[in-house]
């Protein structure tokens, strides 16, 4: 087993074992005896979230994570991270990119009512979108899974999030994960794709 540094650039990557009776070899030079072999790796990093800590964002908490280099992303292109960020949903722009550019709220979600978001995919998949409806910090409860393996195609689709008459008032986490895969939980690994986390605005609507 050997150790690959979180700052590893994802794709093709050359590798060279050597192994002689002497030991200490270096990647070039003579050795008395024994044998080298080269190899084509490929490198994954992982595109973590970055809800506030009071969700499954670290890896020690299974979070959510996509191998990279993936064909699947929303908005711009996903980037890879060592571990979760935990900040409110803005922990990944300390990497110089909001890669949080997948998905538009253009209005509060409004309780009892369905709610249409725009979001944008690289090529088809399948979305999954969780929203902490009653701001217990947790995406576990009934109804908040509130899209399940939609099918998205390349460029903008427009998605119906049904929202529960209950909603507690105020900024909630939401996540959203993009994959080829279904079946996704807001924990664990997807072999490609992309997670994004969101603090989105619930309301309840007007009074008429």
């Amino acid at each position: 087993t050997w150790y690959v540094p979180a700052n590893a650039m994802p794709g093709a990557a050359a590798a060279r074992f050597r192994i002689d009776t002497a030991g200490g070899l270096g990647a070039g030079g003579l050795a008395p005896d024994g044998e080298v072999q080269d190899y084509l790796l490929a490198l994954t990093g992982l595109d973590f979230g970055d809800a506030n800590g009071a969700f499954p964002v670290l890896l020690a908490d299974d979070g959510a994570r996509h191998g990279l280099p993936t064909t699947r992303w929303l908005g711009s292109a996903p980037d890879a991270e060592a571990d979760g960020q935990p900040f409110n949903g803005i922990g990944d722009d300390s990497s110089g990119r909001d890669d949080e550019d997948g998905v538009s709220w253009n209005s509060p979600l409004l309780g009892g009512l369905t709610s249409v978001v725009a979001v944008t995919a690289s090529g088809a998949g399948r979305l999954n979108l969780w929203v902490d409806f009653d701001g217990n910090s947790s995406w576990g409860d009934a109804g908040e899974h509130a899209v399940v393996d939609q099918v998205l195609t390349a460029g903008v689709n427009h998605i119906h999030v049904g929202v529960p008459s209950g909603v507690v008032t105020g900024v909630a986490m939401a996540r959203v994960r993009f994959s080829g895969e279904a079946g996704l939980s807001f924990t664990g690994a997807a072999a490609d794709g992309e997670v994004e986390d969101y603090a989105v605005t619930l309301a309840q609507p007007p009074e008429n």
